[in-house]
């Protein structure tokens, strides 16, 4: 799949049978960059395994990059602000880290919002926001990423990067709808209810899309949460 066919794309990515066959592997080599901010693995939730984040930070020093890092590769960015839960955030992050490596493609995982700056932003070729949550960037930060998407920076979006839903009233909780062109203009939807884990069939529609390849055509008895997304430029609410 070539990285312009994911320009301008959110996906959700259920990674349940890859994040079990991997996450009994060591990270690989170069997993690294959750630095910057003192969040890595349990601190933001101290330790729960799943719930909103205590203390909401907003990152101002980028993380250092691996020197030998070359050009063109994934930036896997999986910070939150918001509600966490932290073993699919963990699994994820080590199967696309593992995917990549045995592509021979380069990559650096972070959850550290300063990296969306020029320089650092110019060394990838797509950023994979991993169920990021709340407002996790500034504003000099947002204006960096947006730019670098439409100089034809590729996007994919992971399940609670669709967009965190806001409530009403508000309950002092950011959102990533709090942006409205991430949800308006890069999205074009908006995540905005989570249903209970229940069994059911997923469907690939459209088997010709180079996101759907080599995928069965069922996915029969998977046990999963849907969710709903309104679509705005159809005014139309879709689940998934």
């Amino acid at each position: 799949m070539s990285f312009k066919k994911l320009n301008r794309l959110t996906v959700s990515v259920m990674l349940v049978v890859t994040a079990l066959s991997l996450t009994a592997q060591e990270p690989p080599a170069g997993f690294g960059g959750r630095g910057g901010s003192g969040r890595g693995r349990g601190g933001p939730l101290g330790g729960a395994a799943a719930g909103f984040v205590a203390t909401p930070v907003f990152d101002n020093v980028p993380p250092e990059l691996p020197s030998d890092l070359k050009s063109g590769g994934f930036l896997i960015y999986s910070k939150t602000n918001r509600f966490r839960e932290e073993a699919g955030i963990q699994a994820s992050d080590v199967a696309l880290a593992v995917i990549a490596k045995e592509r021979g493609w380069p990559y650096f995982v972070t959850e550290n919002g300063a990296v969306m700056n020029k320089e650092q932003l110019a060394k990838f070729k797509v950023v994979i926001w991993n169920n990021n949550s709340g407002d996790t960037l500034t504003a000099d930060q947002r204006e960096a990423f947006k730019t670098w998407v439409e100089n034809g920076g590729s996007y994919v979006g992971i399940h609670g990067a669709g967009g965190d839903p806001k409530y009403d009233p508000p309950n002092g909780r950011s959102s990533l709808a709090d942006w409205p062109w991430y949800i308006e203009t890069l999205l074009g939807a908006q995540f905005t209810s989570h249903s209970p884990q229940q069994p059911g069939d997923a469907h690939v529609e459209d088997p010709k899309s180079p996101l759907t390849k080599g995928l069965p055509a069922v996915f029969a008895g998977r046990i999963n949460g849907t969710l709903s997304l309104r679509i705005r430029a159809a005014s139309q609410v879709f689940t998934f």
